[in-house]
């Protein structure tokens, strides 16, 4: 019994001092190019948009409003309870980064007679 005790308060030590990130990488956001990265998905025939997905928000960010998409949208996660700083940058630039993905996305595909917006 003294073991499980022993063990079961050593869990909730460990639980309890998180690095910021919960074993999340927020970095890669950083470095990220939008315009290069929403081509090179294009390319290999993935027209998602991206999307901003999180308790209180679900939404596709989009420069052109009067766009009207397909469902098919891949979403970057926030939380609404931010553990550190990381997390913070990540939560200011995944919108920013986001609304330029998209953007980038339709105007490389309709340069190629692709429309996805069905406005």
């Amino acid at each position: 019994m003294k073991i499980f005790k022993i063990a079961l308060l050593a869990f909730l030590i460990s639980s309890c001092t998180s690095n910021g990130t919960r074993g999340e990488d927020f970095s890669w956001i950083l470095t990220a190019s939008p315009e290069s990265d929403a081509i090179s998905a294009a390319k290999k025939g993935d027209y998602r948009l991206i999307g901003i997905s999180g308790m209180l928000v679900n939404e596709v960010p989009l420069l052109d409003k009067n766009c009207e998409y397909d469902k098919k949208v891949k979403y970057l996660n926030v939380d609404d309870v931010i553990d550190g700083y990381a997390e913070k940058r990540y939560q200011v630039i995944a919108p920013i980064y986001a609304e330029s993905y998209n953007y980038h996305l339709i105007k490389y595909l309709r340069k190629n007679g692709v429309e996805i917006c069905n406005s």
